[in-house]
């Protein structure tokens, strides 16, 4: 749905604004008519009955097909998360959706999903920003289940990304850290780290100019600089490591899942001596001109996450040791 309202946005418009118009049109003219037949109780009554028949109906109209628009576009989706909690591991999706109101710039709307990974049912929604002319808003994450959010006009935002929800947000961390004074913003590091994936910190400047760091138990810790753990490369202690691990580069593995150089839809699964043992082509299977936009290795299965456009995602699932199809769900 997001992918048709966003394409054919100029046009549902048209039609819309047409429908409204025509309705006003039509009130406009039949109070005219009403006037002009006289004020005799048949003609009133039925003239009132029309009226208020094409007021009901373009009321239902504006309901339906004006704000429902909203829930139902969310955009195209910038990033995808493979979240565990316990044994249970659901998709969560960031969206962003563009509008840009007549005579204005540009705003932009945020959200997450959460999916049931196996049945693609949504389990979870949050929106994160709502028509903001500023494009900022960022995920720091996850770890474990949750993340850190943050834009300017938001503020910052601790998120169960299983669940969808807001946790705390930045006036409950000020609360909490009353040093941190009235405000706070992310603050660049070398390397323009913010975001300790060892210790799943969060480092800020106060509104004194002080860096803080801040821990998922939204407590701040007063520090001279940035102290970017450099045990980043040891996996066994990061669980975003852990998280980024679990998606796989296939474009040139020559072991299981590869796209093919020729064909960018068609994909082949090769064994340990490079023979093709399964092939995959993605425009036969969803017929709606959809690429590989990733590909993650789940226990003893390889998903194939498909897309179109960033608009539509469903996942192949696969045999990691044949390449044979289990089966396909789709998210949206």
């Amino acid at each position: 749905m997001s992918y048709y309202l966003d394409t054919y946005d100029i046009l549902i418009s048209l039609i819309a604004g047409g429908l409204i118009f025509g309705t006003v049109l039509a009130i406009v003219l039949l109070t005219a008519d009403w006037a002009n037949t006289g004020f005799g109780w048949e003609n009133k009554k039925r003239s009132l009955f029309t009226t208020l028949s094409i007021l009901v109906a373009a009321i239902s109209f504006y309901l339906v097909l004006v704000p429902l628009p909203d829930y139902l576009n969310d955009g195209h989706f910038k990033n995808i998360y493979l979240v565990q909690k316990n044994d249970d591991v659901r998709l969560v999706v960031f969206f962003q959706r563009e509008d840009e109101p007549s005579g204005f710039s540009e705003v932009y709307s945020h959200r997450i999903k959460s999916f049931d990974l196996q049945t693609g049912e949504a389990s979870g929604r949050l929106t994160l920003t709502n028509r903001h002319v500023s494009n900022d808003f960022a995920i720091y994450g996850p770890f474990n289940e949750h993340a850190w959010g943050y834009s300017a006009k938001e503020g910052l935002l601790f998120l169960d990304m299983f669940d969808a929800q807001v946790l705390a947000d930045q006036q409950s961390v000020l609360s909490q850290n009353p040093e941190l004074g009235k405000e706070v913003r992310i603050t660049k590091g070398p390397t323009n780290y913010w975001f300790d994936p060892v210790t799943y910190g969060l480092y800020l400047s106060a509104a004194s100019g002080d860096i803080f760091r801040l821990d998922p138990d939204l407590n701040a810790t007063h520090t001279a600089s940035i102290d970017y753990s450099k045990e980043i490369h040891n996996k066994a202690t990061c669980a975003v490591c852990q998280q980024e691990a679990r998606f796989i580069d296939i474009k040139n593995s020559p072991v299981g899942w590869s796209v093919n150089k020729a064909r960018k839809q068609l994909l082949q699964f090769r064994n340990e001596s490079g023979k093709i043992m399964s092939t995959i082509d993605i425009d036969a299977l969803f017929d709606d001109n959809r690429f590989l936009y990733a590909a993650a290795r789940l226990k003893d299965e390889v998903w194939l996450f498909t897309s179109l456009e960033n608009y539509r995602l469903s996942a192949i699932r696969t045999d990691a040791s044949t390449g044979k199809i289990i089966g396909v769900v789709d998210y949206f």
